[in-house]
């Protein structure tokens, strides 16, 4: 058996946004189609199942096992309580805003994981591409935050098309233009 890997703040948010994602599906009654289980980090072979334990002597750390292929790691548990407090409010705001926001936490190579920081930006409006990735957010005092993908043509027309399906939507009774 090999001795457990230690994972960085970097390496345990996906895994942990996995996990909070599984989680709050079974909060709310989902039990035969979960949300994948994290890839292990070591091998990225899919996991099918993920035991985490905790070990408070000698060195207070979180245990992780990844089976089937059977890679350990170990997470220092303060930071990993902090990673994992992060990963719910992803997950919770994925399930109210719909997508995948993991990527929005995920900073450039090279940076560390911000946590235990102020929430994340609240947008007034949100535009995601089909993957869930932020295109353009506008926060409520008018500035925007760009999306890795952001292309200002693109990100206009599908605000104007998302305007049009809010209009729609909202008053269905009304007739169609026809072009």
């Amino acid at each position: 058996m090999t001795e457990p890997m230690p994972l960085t703040a970097e390496q345990f948010l996906p895994v942990a946004v996995a996990m909070a994602r599984r989680e709050q599906q079974q909060k709310d009654g989902l039990t035969l189609i979960l949300a994948p289980l994290p890839n292990c980090p070591a091998c990225a072979r899919s996991a099918v199942e993920v035991h985490a334990s905790e070990t408070r002597f000698p060195d207070d750390t979180l245990s992780l096992l990844f089976r089937p292929c059977g890679h350990r790691f170990t997470v220092a548990a303060d930071m990993g309580y902090e990673v994992a407090r992060l990963a719910e409010e992803i997950a919770t705001r994925e399930e109210r805003e719909g997508g995948d926001l993991l990527a929005e936490y995920i900073p450039p190579a090279g940076e560390k994981v911000s946590i235990g920081q102020p929430e994340p930006p609240v947008f007034v409006i949100a535009l995601h591409s089909d993957d869930g990735t932020l295109i353009v957010g506008i926060r409520p005092d008018g500035s925007i935050q760009q999306g890795p993908n952001y292309q200002p043509d693109a990100a206009a027309a599908e605000f104007w098309d998302a305007v049009t399906r809010a209009a729609h939507s909202a008053a269905p009774w009304t007739e169609q233009a026809s072009g």
